[in-house]
């Protein structure tokens, strides 16, 4: 509850926003699919990450084991934010890794895009900008400008967070 006694959900409007736009379009039957396309999207995704470290066998046995785990397969078929939180993370890591590959500074900035999403879903897993943080610094050899690059990841990220921060100040006056 708000000082004015409005009352707001404690979770973030992102995937509200999603669902609320779907179920506009296309109907309520499309909208309790958001979570089961999104989980088939981040195998995908998850897919794409691990050939970049093993094999292609190894990354199919890998997504399989990711596909029949019954933590993941509950996210997927239970309307929660788990699921958009998992497919924005590893897409966030797709483009990471093709950043650190590349050095394009597109994917830093697309990567910030999508890591910087995932608060506005769930506000706890802010926590990742840490990690993606710490994967960047490391890289530092690697990329001559790698303070350009930071900047661009940033930039990214502050298109969903800037909505945000200001819906909340509106709504919480902080």
């Amino acid at each position: 509850e708000t000082p004015d006694g409005d009352l707001f959900s404690r979770y973030p409007p992102g995937l509200a926003v999603l669902v609320a736009g779907v179920f506009k379009l296309f109907g309520f039957h499309a909208a309790v699919a958001i979570n089961p396309v999104l989980a088939v999207l981040a195998l995908l995704g998850f897919y794409l990450v691990l050939t970049r470290f093993v094999s292609g066998a190894w990354a199919v046995a890998g997504t399989l084991a990711l596909a029949v785990n019954p933590t993941f397969l509950s996210h997927a078929v239970v309307c929660d934010s788990h699921m958009a939180v998992t497919f924005l993370l590893v897409w966030g890591l797709w483009l990471l890794v093709r950043w650190s590959e590349s050095g394009r500074v597109w994917h830093a900035f697309a990567a910030g895009l999508v890591l910087g999403s995932i608060p506005t879903v769930r506000y706890p897993e802010a926590l990742f900008a840490l990690g993606t943080g710490v994967f960047m610094a490391w890289h530092w050899r690697t990329h001559r400008r790698i303070v350009i690059h930071g900047l661009a990841a940033v930039g990214g990220a502050l298109i969903p967070l800037v909505p945000l921060l200001v819906r909340n100040y509106f709504a919480f006056g902080a």
